[in-house]
């Protein structure tokens, strides 16, 4: 299968490109980019383009798009017209009603349609999904997800200007989002506080979302002024609690232009391990818990598998347009001030 990019940022740089070459059923041939050809550098075999209507007369049979948010769901629709299968880096749009329009286009053209949520094989991830199933907390009350970093100074960037779909909510609020939606399905009710707290930025840069799901409550939250982050997860059940510290470390790995899938790949240190809390005899006592491996390249591999037919999509696009829709949410709920239930039409697929 051909591959062609249409951006060539760092996503494209540190995620997609060392991804699809692990893929030995993926080849990217086809790069768009209006201005330079930083491509050529990385993959000197690739065609630059310089407009998408080139790529959409190629032979490349799978479209990522890699472009600001805003721009997602216009060059997806034309990738399908054009008969493309399409990849879309997270978010997948920036409203419900477009990412509907497109899973209806996908249907019609008979074509794959998925959304780059890389994050449901972070390590930590994955060893909180093995805990959940194997009930090692009991009855879960309160599931906590916090991804916090400090970048005091703006960077100027379209992410931290105010256009439809930037700021923190849409970028890690999305990776937050897809992994709660993917553990544990549609909340009865959402509530968000949203706020801009650096100066000189327009968007949203801090948020803190409360997902209601009856017998146990999820807080979801983000900022960018945290220079001492806390944890990363936090799982309270009536039979234990669970804290993970730290982040993932295949996207340092990737930046340091490591190779995804070698020997090691996606481990962590037993230092960096979670920490599970149970009660005993002699009161409460805490050991580690081996963290899964990471592994990005598993997105990559099952969609080559589901574009031959063997196997169905990890990340269908109804599960990232439910990811949208809860996003559209938060921003209702903060603009009325209160709850806002889940639409009943709505479910994740």
């Amino acid at each position: 299968m051909k591959v062609g990019l249409v951006g060539f940022g760092m996503v494209a740089e540190r995620f997609h490109v060392p991804l699809l070459r692990a893929q030995e059923r993926l080849q990217l041939t086809h790069v768009v980019e209006r201005h330079q050809d930083r491509s050529r550098g990385l993959t000197p075999s690739v065609i630059t383009l310089r407009n998408v209507e080139e790529l959409w007369e190629s032979e490349v049979d799978l479209v990522v798009i890699l472009t600001p948010n805003e721009t997602h769901f216009d060059l997806a629709e034309q990738a399908l017209r054009s008969g493309k299968h399409v990849v879309i880096d997270k978010p997948f749009t920036v409203t419900s009603a477009q990412a509907d329009r497109l899973i209806s286009r996908a249907r019609d053209a008979e074509r794959l349609l998925t959304v780059f949520h890389n994050r449901r094989w972070d390590n930590d991830f994955l060893t909180v999904r093995d805990l959940l199933e194997q009930g090692v907390l009991g009855r879960l009350r309160r599931f906590e997800s916090r991804w916090e970093r400090y970048r005091p100074l703006p960077k100027g960037g379209w992410r931290e200007q105010p256009k439809d779909g930037s700021g923190v909510l849409y970028d890690l609020g999305s990776h937050l989002m897809d992994q709660t939606l993917t553990l544990f399905g549609k909340p009865r009710r959402l509530f968000a506080h949203l706020q801009t707290q650096r100066e000189g930025v327009k968007a949203v840069d801090c948020f803190d979302l409360h997902l209601d799901y009856g017998e146990h409550q999820v807080h979801l939250h983000s900022d960018c002024l945290t220079a001492a982050p806390s944890f990363r997860f936090a799982l309270h059940g009536e039979a234990a609690s669970f804290v993970k510290r730290g982040l993932d470390p295949q996207e340092d790995a990737l930046a340091a232009g490591g190779t995804p899938g070698s020997v090691g790949w996606g481990e962590e240190p037993q230092e960096s391990w979670g920490e599970l809390h149970t009660l005993g005899p002699e009161g409460i006592g805490c050991r580690r818990i081996p963290s899964r491996r990471g592994d990005y390249t598993e997105f990559y591999r099952n969609l080559a598998a589901a574009l031959a037919g063997e196997e169905a999509l990890h990340v269908s696009a109804e599960q990232a347009r439910d990811v949208i829709l809860a996003l559209e949410l938060a921003v209702w709920s903060h603009q009325q001030g209160g709850w806002v239930d889940w639409p009943s039409r709505a479910g994740t697929a």
